[in-house]
């Protein structure tokens, strides 16, 4: 799929959407603040 405009001066660039979850653990590290060791056990009990 490309861009429905055509604008001869600006280069668009076009990206895929993210996947579902895939930012899950950055927005978890960042936000709520857990580290590795809190990740690998939430991925362990099967919440993320």
């Amino acid at each position: 799929m490309g861009c429905p405009l055509a604008l001869s001066d600006s280069a668009v660039e076009i990206t895929s959407s993210p996947l579902l979850g895939e930012h899950t653990a950055d927005i978890l590290r960042e936000l709520m603040g857990c580290d590795e060791v809190e990740l690998e056990r939430l991925r362990a009990e099967g919440v993320i």
